[in-house]
Formats: structure tokens, sequence, C-alpha cells
């Protein structure tokens, strides 16, 4: 493999890590800001692509995905928006800003996507590494060792982890984990009918009792709800079972 190439499979891990790091590495509490992960990666992707872009004797292209973040933005400034013009409430800009700015870190990585041909083996290997972190903290969780707790767990939700009624796992709460739970449920899921490999289907019912640990009711009716839409829809089934 010559050096451009390795540089490039570098990166495509790099990107891909950057992408769900949050999902697996705790936040970082630095003099009372919380900083999550993904601001280190989001800013090096951004130079990144600043540079490329900049040199590239190409046509400046911005990937069409970049719709994703740009409608959960709007759909959030909406959300914040109404009620301060419908209902006189009061203006809370500073959270605003902060929930803003959890969305705006992932534009560099949509940006990114048209310099990189990134194939499915990079993001599986990447994706079972952090199931790897993930569920080794989970089992930590339950058999309530203290640190595994309190290095993910903000202070409101290290008590009832440690009683074992509501773990976090990877999340900052509970409710945060049972979503980070989702996404190893739906992708294992989707793994397991794709590749009919029965270890898709092993890690998918470790992450539904992770899911369970985590008491979050809406994300378990809504996995629910996806599931069975997705067998519905997505598996070759007879017609008669689908009515």
């Amino acid at each position: 493999m010559s050096g451009s190439m390795k540089k490039n499979v570098l990166l495509n891990y790099f990107f891909i890590f950057g992408m769900i790091v949050n999902l697996f590495v705790p936040v970082i509490p630095l003099q009372g800001i919380y900083f999550y992960p993904v601001y280190f990666f989001s800013l090096v992707v951004f130079i990144l692509w600043f540079y490329k872009s900049s040199v590239s004797e190409e046509p400046f292209i911005i990937s069409k995905k970049i719709y994703y973040p740009s409608i959960i933005i709007f759909f959030m400034s909406c959300s914040f928006f109404f009620p301060i013009l419908t209902f006189n409430t009061n203006i809370y800009l500073d959270y605003f800003v902060y929930e803003l700015v959890l969305y705006l870190i992932m534009v560099p990585f949509f940006l990114m996507f048209n310099h990189l041909i990134i194939n499915e083996k990079q993001i599986n290997t990447v994706v079972l590494f952090s199931f790897g972190i993930f569920i080794i903290v989970g089992i930590l969780q339950w058999i309530a060792f203290e640190k595994a707790i309190t290095l993910y767990a903000f202070e409101d939700h290290v008590e009832p982890a440690l009683a074992g009624s509501r773990l976090v796992i990877t999340g900052s709460d509970p409710n945060v984990g049972s979503i980070i739970c989702s996404f190893f449920v739906l992708y294992s899921l989707s793994s397991f009918i794709i590749r009919k490999s029965f270890f898709y289907f092993l890690i998918m019912l470790i992450a539904i009792a992770l899911l369970f640990k985590t008491q979050g009711r809406t994300t378990i009716i809504g996995n629910g709800l996806v599931i069975f839409i997705y067998l519905l829809f997505f598996v070759k089934i007879k017609t008669l079972y689908r009515i």
C-alpha cells in the first residue's frame, strides 16, 4: 500500500471515529464547561476540508447530505422561537446557543463527504470497536463498578446508576444512554438481516438488554416501533403477513 493510500485509509478511520466518538467516549468537564470529544474531530475535519477545497482544481462542491443537520437546526430554531413569539416566554439564549453548537459541529463532516471514499468494512470496524467499549462500560455499570459510572454520568444520575435502577451506559444520563443503545440495536439488527450472521444477532440482544437497564421507556417503545416497521417493509415476508 502506497503512502498516499495509507493516509487516505487513516483519514477515513479518523472521519468515522469522529462521527460516532460521542457514543462511547465520556464528556470532559473543563472548568465548569462540558467539552465533547467530537469538538476536536470536527475542528480537524474542517481544517482538512478547507485545505483540500483550497488546493483542489475541482469546483467547490458541498455534499447534498448536509440537509440532514440543516433540517435539524431549522426545526430546533422553530421550537426555540415559537413559544417566545406566541406565548411570550423567557429567552434562554445561552441554552439555544449550546444546543446549536452541538449540531453545527457535525457540519464539517458533511462538508468532507465529497473528499472521501469510505467502504462498509471501515465503518463496521469502527462501529464494532465502539461497541466493544460500550459493552465493557455497560457490564461494569451493571455490576455497580463506581468508576465506570462516575466517568460518564452527570452528578444527578450517579446515585440511581449505582443503585442499579437506571444505568447511563456511555451516556451522560439514562435517556442519552438509551438513545446510544438504540443505535447499536438498530445497527446490529440491520447487519444481522443483511449478513445473516449470529454474531450481530448476539450484539443486538446485548444492546437490547442494556437498553432495558436504562429504563428509557420512550426510546424502548420507539425501538420496538422502528423494528416492527423495518421488518414489515424491508424484510422479505409474504404479503398476507404484511397485511
